[in-house]
């Protein structure tokens, strides 16, 4: 899958909740065609399969103990389809911890232009008539003023079956248990980050590759729930799309690094005093544990014993 895919997807993909509405799975299921995005009969429906292999590891140094965990916003019914062992390190952790916090009512309004342009405008009569059959013309008018990555995040969602984000389930539950919770980041700063690099360009080429980008997503979920991690970080090398929005290649290792590196660099501190101050569950998207730069390694290299978790 593109990095472009895979970023929005694994990072954002929640932001679709918030601008839908919050809306429930059933809720989304039973709105009319062509007003919904998860409305149509594609529709893809969420199977109850469990994973056995969970993205789950543990991080020991020092006497302690700290869980990480990594996740998929979309696409799996956290609740369902979860194996104990994740729920169970939860509870057994100090402070629960996760990359921003999607409800925070910043993140829809840091999708809003402020430049007084238009997607519409921008994709001309014809991509936008192609977003308006992949989403709903109502849908779609909804983001004519705002950012192309508010539609990305849309186009790329519908291609997963819509359950709650799992990281807000994770949250909710460690919530419940009483834990402080912990950000990395906050949720506009994120988009911030990933903003630059989304483009009109960038919609059109995904607008342009459906199909493509729903085997993509179908392979990614496939993976995630196989607990297959080589090939989800196998699937940050692809350049399909960001060729196809007439990028240089030579400008993907920049992008990597702003949306992945960086941001791991940045949360090795804040996980190091976390882990200090008595351990943590970390929640956070797959890619930043199994992709380049992943938190795994850079952990390794400050002295901490990493291993995959067995149920």
């Amino acid at each position: 899958m593109s990095m472009v895919m895979r970023r929005v997807l694994l990072v954002t993909a929640s932001l679709v909740l918030a601008l839908q509405g919050c809306k429930s799975e059933k809720a989304a299921k039973q709105a009319p065609a062509g007003d919904d995005p998860w409305g149509g009969s594609d529709t893809p429906s969420a199977p109850v399969r469990r994973i056995d292999k969970p993205l789950l590891w543990k991080a020991e140094k020092d006497g302690r103990t700290s869980w990480l965990f990594g996740t998929i916003h979309l696409g799996v019914n956290a609740d369902k389809q979860l194996p104990p062992i994740v729920f169970e390190s939860l509870r057994g952790a100090k402070v629960f911890a996760m990359e921003a916090d999607t409800s925070d009512p910043s993140l829809a309004l840091s999708m809003q232009r402020s430049d007084g342009g238009s997607l519409r405008a921008d994709l001309g009569p014809e991509y936008w008539g192609k977003l308006e059959a992949a989403i709903g013309p109502r849908v779609a008018e909804r983001f004519d003023g705002m950012k192309p990555f508010a539609a990305m995040t849309v186009l790329i969602a519908k291609d997963l079956p819509m359950t709650l984000p799992m990281d807000g389930v994770l949250s909710s539950r460690a919530t419940e248990a009483g834990k402080p919770i912990h950000y990395f980041e906050k949720a506009a700063d994120q988009i911030a980050m990933i903003d630059p690099w989304m483009a009109p360009g960038d919609v059109k080429a995904l607008l342009d590759n459906r199909e493509v980008a729903k085997q993509l997503a179908a392979k990614m979920l496939e993976a995630y729930q196989a607990g297959d991690g080589a090939t989800l970080g196998s699937m940050f090398d692809d350049q399909t799309l960001w060729l196809a929005a007439g990028r240089k290649p030579e400008t993907f290792p920049a992008y990597l690094d702003a949306v992945l590196g960086k941001r791991n660099r940045a949360w090795i501190p804040q996980i190091e005093q976390l882990h200090a101050d008595g351990g943590a569950f970390i929640a956070v998207g797959a890619g930043h544990l199994v992709g380049p730069g992943d938190v795994l390694t850079l952990l390794e290299q400050r002295g901490f014993t990493i291993t995959r978790v067995a149920p």
